[in-house]
């Protein structure tokens, strides 16, 4: 949880984003970030959402639940523990790219395998991947 509050700290001074909460299962970091940010619109993207979730974000008026995604259309996308959940995390950050305007900006934390650190070495492989896709990130540390 403590991720998810860093994360949400982030928009503390920003208003009327578009943010994309990829991923974002019962809305947690969504009602964190849209109690800071209430002028924002977040979705959250989680295609088998269930009346959990949308029972759970039903008191705030600044998110949804989709299950398509917009191309361009989004400010920043942030999520919490998605990419070490694919075979491909690189695919699913192209997709990501495609979601964001052009310098839109991705927030992610993840908890990699060691194995998948070995593989990048470090940071700066990630961050090259990401930059060639164009992307804007921030690195969150709590």
């Amino acid at each position: 949880m403590r991720h998810r509050k860093s994360i949400a700290e982030y928009f503390k001074d920003k208003r009327r984003l578009k943010i994309l909460d990829y991923g974002g299962g019962f809305g947690t970091l969504a009602k964190e970030i849209a109690k800071i940010t209430p002028l924002s619109e977040v979705d959250i993207y989680e295609p088998y959402a269930s009346k959990y979730a949308y029972e759970n974000i039903q008191e705030f008026k600044n998110i949804k639940i989709v299950i398509n995604l917009k191309e361009n259309y989004y400010d920043v996308l942030a999520n919490t523990d998605i990419l070490e959940h694919t075979e491909k995390p690189t695919e699913l950050i192209a997709i990501y790219n495609k979601c964001l305007k052009k310098g839109g900006m991705l927030i992610s934390h993840w908890n990699f395998l060691p194995a998948f650190i070995a593989i990048c070495q470090n940071i700066s492989i990630l961050d090259i991947i990401l930059r060639r896709l164009c992307l804007r990130w921030v690195f969150l540390r709590n």
